[in-house]
Formats: structure tokens, sequence, C-alpha cells
């Protein structure tokens, strides 16, 4: 018998699986916004996807998966066409400009501080919150934490693997990231730190009708 996911209703939409809603509910615990499918794209290879969601003020792509790698080739090839900005035609893969020293591509983006970032987030493990980086040929090991800019006090998912954490909203460089305000102290927070939260899944058989 095939298992399938619960349709769950947060905050006004009707999301396809339990853990896409997990997931948005743990974004507003951070103070991070984020739109549900707001827009398919194509990928490289020409596949359509639709990533589940998008962070507009942190620029990033937010697909969740199960404890599984089904299709996990989707967000490799998103994150993949996510380092340069659109219209990009050096894609220089080095890190020295006025926001990261140590771009070299003239777009200003590269490895460690991509265009778009991509970011899996994975079930709750132990009750923490789970994620890391979407891979690739070029980044095979990003180091993804959630970090609250001292300047302008967003928290956003960042590559600290080059020591440079760098806003994804105001592009502050945070090369200490202490914060303390009794939650965020450091203002490091690296997968499986932060506590996951659930929302209560519906009860019954009956799936609920999609909102769009």
């Amino acid at each position: 018998m095939a298992i399938r996911a619960i349709a769950t209703d947060y905050s006004g939409i009707t999301f396809i699986s339990t853990l896409e809603a997990d997931w948005a509910k743990n974004l507003d615990a951070c103070g991070i916004r984020w739109n549900y499918e707001p827009e398919g794209v194509k990928l490289p290879s020409g596949t359509n996807y639709r990533p589940d969601l998008y962070l507009p003020r942190v620029t990033t792509w937010l697909e969740v998966k199960g404890p599984h790698d089904q299709r996990i080739d989707k967000p490799h090839g998103l994150a993949v066409a996510c380092l340069h900005s659109a219209g990009c035609s050096s894609n220089d893969p080095g890190e020295r400009t006025e926001v990261n020293p140590k771009a070299t591509c003239a777009c200003g983006f590269g490895l460690h501080f991509p265009w778009r970032l991509v970011v899996v987030g994975r079930p709750g493990n132990g009750g923490k919150l789970t994620f890391h980086g979407a891979p690739h040929p070029r980044w095979e090991d990003p180091q993804i934490v959630l970090n609250r800019c001292f300047a302008c006090h967003q928290v956003s998912f960042v590559d600290a693997a080059s020591g440079l954490r760098i806003c994804r909203r105001c592009h502050t460089l945070d090369e200490a990231g202490f914060v303390t305000d009794g939650t965020w102290a450091e203002g490091i927070h690296p997968s499986g730190s932060l506590n996951f939260t659930r929302v209560e899944p519906p009860r019954g058989g009956r799936r609920p009708r999609r909102k769009r």
C-alpha cells in the first residue's frame, strides 16, 4: 500500500504535506517571511521545477524533503543555476567584491554568497530543526547555518564555510556574529540546534481541498 502525504492547513494555505506546513510554522518562529510555491522554474537540464518555499527577504529557496533523497537532483540543479545573478556571463566561481571580499565574478555573487541560496529542509531530527545546503560539483560541503544579523536583526540561512557570514537581507558582513538577547546567543544556529515545532495535522481521512 502506497503512503501518501497528508494535506495540512496553516496560515490560510493548504500545504501538500504536514512537513511543508511544519517548515512554514518554523520559519514564522524565526521571523523569516515565506511564499509557498510562488513560481515554477526551468532548470538548465530543461526540467520544469516548482520549489516548495521562497523566502523573499533573504533571497533563498527552501525545498522540503522527507528522510529520502527522491528527486534531490532538482534542488541540486537549482543551486547550480542560482550561483550567479540572472544574465551573468562570466560565471567566475571565485569570491571577491565589496560585499564579499573573496568574490571575483563581476556580478558580485559566487560559491559562498550565491545570488539565490538553495536550502533543503528535513523532518525534525530528535525534535530539532534540521537542514542542509544543496551541494553540487563546485560546492560539495556547504556549511549552512541560521544567522541573526547584528545590524538589521534579520534571521537568514547563510554559508559559514568561508568564515564570512553575510546577511542575505542587508548584505552586512558578520565576522563575529555575537547577538545576545537570550534566544539567539551568539546569533548563529547550525542544523540541529533549534527546536522543531509541528502543525497539528487534520483529523480523519478526508483530504482538504488545496488552496492556490
